[in-house]
């Protein structure tokens, strides 16, 4: 007894020995970038890198810096004179509470089990297909929230930038671009709020009134932006999927609202009828 007690002293000691510098050494969770996601060179919905079947998923979407809050959801790509956000919210699809129900099940169940008795497993799976999924068969896919654009008004004669970097912290849940331009160092800095229920950016420089910005927020289709009623300094992107009912041609697509509202330590913010500030 005392040898196995004197062995098990030793066990914890070594356990003791290897845990803990680990924690010691812990480093900074990381994932960084030395230049911008992929765009096309001019944004357009309707560009060949959004028709061409994985094309623009490869180059740009996958080097994009995820951010979400378990409801809403952001990829960052880090552009400089260009921003994109790509915005996305957990409700948002394009489709309607309706029965699926299969009508022809309750009556083939029989001769499914059957089939299933007698071993006839290739017959019972075509019948099963055929009568036991729902209707329609395939799901209503979700779809994007929108776009949201951070424009830098630059000279044309000064936009060459030095300094890049984009990261994302994993411990603070934070996707940072920085880079300098004509002296000046630019900061941007994202997070998805829990509690707030919103995507946050914060734009930073080091040198007074060096921010000139234009912010938008687009979406493809079935959405307009507009000043949003009521709310200074804020744009309100409403609309609705064009989705109609397979019977009877009514439609039921859903009706949605995001908004984007901007506040300044300094300096002026004026918004424009058609939703850009």
């Amino acid at each position: 007894m005392r040898q196995f007690k004197f062995k098990g002293v030793i066990i914890i000691a070594i356990m003791l020995f290897f845990t803990l510098p680990l924690v010691a050494q812990q480093k900074p969770m990381v994932m960084w970038f030395n230049q911008p996601a992929y765009q096309p060179a001019v944004f357009n919905y309707g560009a060949k890198e959004f028709k061409e079947a994985f094309h623009f998923e490869e180059k740009g979407w996958f080097e994009a810096l995820p951010l979400g809050n378990g409801k809403m959801g952001a990829m960052v790509f880090g552009g400089v004179l260009n921003e994109r956000i790509q915005l996305n919210e957990e409700s948002l699809w394009d489709g309607y509470a309706r029965d699926a129900v299969n009508p022809l099940a309750l009556k083939s169940l029989p001769e499914l089990q059957r089939m299933m008795f007698f071993d006839q497993t290739d017959s019972a799976e075509q019948l099963g297909i055929k009568t036991m999924k729902g209707v329609p068969q395939a799901i209503k896919p979700y779809q994007s929230l929108g776009d949201l654009f951070i424009q830098q008004l630059q000279s044309k004669k000064d936009t060459n930038y030095t300094h890049y970097r984009r990261w994302l912290s994993l411990d603070s849940a934070t996707a940072i671009t920085q880079y300098t331009i004509g002296g000046i160092t630019y900061k941007r800095e994202v997070f998805a709020s829990h509690p707030g229920n919103s995507i946050v950016v914060r734009i930073t420089c080091n040198k007074t009134n060096a921010l000139q910005l234009q912010i938008k927020l687009t979406r493809e289709q079935d959405a307009i932006s507009t000043a949003a009623m009521g709310i200074d300094n804020c744009i309100a992107m409403q609309g609705r999927v064009n989705c109609v009912d397979d019977k009877t041609g009514e439609q039921k697509g859903m009706r949605f609202v995001s908004y984007v509202k901007a506040v300044t330590s300094s300096g002026k913010l004026t918004i424009s009828k058609q939703g850009l500030i």
